[in-house]
């Protein structure tokens, strides 16, 4: 009997906020050079303001945002140019698709979710994301796709054939940029990757450093790569420690709904801090680490406390509970600048 199914191996995502994050970390080679790279990255991070949409949407994403699925080196990254995208019927995109998928190429690309029937976007206005597609199911024409579904969450769903399709040709590509691309991606271990602990240390000293200057961020902002402000149409307004100013910002000015995605961003990120300092341990860089891993994990305990009561709000619209997130929100950073300091402290 013939199998007219493929699933790509994936996996829960360290990092999921976006899923640019999600995308890659869930497909990205469980070895020793993902390790590396993993964990000589992703310590800084920094709002911006996307002025390449009408909304201007503020963003919390890490230093290396722009162009992120490029510089993962135990990946191969493909591009199908909007030439060929064009030359596509309906039809012709779902065969693409599956083929490359045969060809054990994961797909990511954007999709408008409001051609999808299992996204709480669907038949409503225009909502653009990116999306992952990992395998297929022929006899059923259903796509296993990744993606920050509905409420953000990163989860594993299948889509028809048919509205993947829609959702990819009726996307007004005059709004959004790099829409008309299709990535192509799969391992790569043909490399040599070493953990760059000089770098860490680098990135680790200027997070404590760096703070909310908004006016003076050129020269403030990563000094020793000085090309890495965003690109065109983005302005950086906090970074690193200024985060939580940006926090306390959101908290003051919205009174009836506080998105959730940024608070996740750091929360994600505490999370991620404690696995790199178990890599470090077990490479032998640290050798005592269960009082920073106990304190850390005290960070990401107050985090998630922040995440009851942004929920709490959300429902009750009780403003009392702002101050309460203010007053952590102020504990966990002064919590925060300590556990880097002891971090750096046990590196040197």
């Amino acid at each position: 009997m013939e199998i007219n199914m493929k699933k790509l191996i994936v996996r829960e995502p360290l990092l999921s906020t976006y899923p640019e994050y999600g995308s890659v970390f869930s497909i990205i080679p469980d070895n020793e050079l993902s390790e590396n790279w993993m964990y000589s990255n992703f310590v800084q991070y920094y709002v911006k303001k996307n002025n390449l949409f009408v909304s201007g949407e503020e963003l919390l994403v890490y230093k290396d945002h722009v162009n992120f699925i490029s510089t993962v080196p135990t990946l191969q990254h493909y591009k199908i140019s909007e030439h060929i995208l064009h030359m596509f019927t309906k039809e012709s995109l779902i065969e693409a698709l599956i083929d490359f998928l045969d060809n054990d190429f994961y797909i990511i690309l954007l999709l408008d979710r409001s051609y999808i029937r299992e996204s709480r976007n669907y038949k409503k206005s225009p909502f653009v994301h990116m999306t992952l597609i990992y395998g297929y199911d022929e006899d059923n024409e259903d796509f296993y796709i990744a993606d920050n579904n509905n409420y953000g969450k990163y989860d594993f769903l299948q889509y028809k054939f048919e509205d993947v399709a829609n959702a990819f040709k009726a996307m007004n590509y005059n709004d959004f940029r790099d829409t008309q691309t299709i990535n192509l991606i799969r391992p790569f271990n043909h490399i040599h990757y070493n953990f760059d602990l000089d770098y860490l240390i680098k990135e680790l000293k200027f997070y404590l450093s760096s703070y909310d200057l908004k006016d003076t961020y050129l020269k403030n902002w990563n000094p020793y790569n000085p090309l890495n402000y965003g690109h065109d149409g983005e302005v950086i307004e906090y970074y690193n420690l200024g985060i939580y100013e940006y926090l306390k910002k959101i908290i003051n000015r919205e009174n009836n709904y506080i998105g959730i995605q940024p608070f996740h961003l750091v929360w994600e990120n505490k999370k991620f801090m404690l696995k790199r300092i178990e890599f470090l341990k077990s490479r032998g860089y640290i050798d005592d680490c269960e009082d920073i891993l106990l304190y850390g994990g005290n960070i990401v305990g107050e985090l998630q406390i922040i995440f009851n009561l942004l929920i709490k709000f959300n429902i009750t619209k009780a403003t009392i509970l702002k101050s309460s997130i203010l007053t952590k929100i102020d504990f966990i950073k002064e919590k925060d600048i300590e556990f880097v300091r002891v971090l750096l402290e046990k590196l040197s």
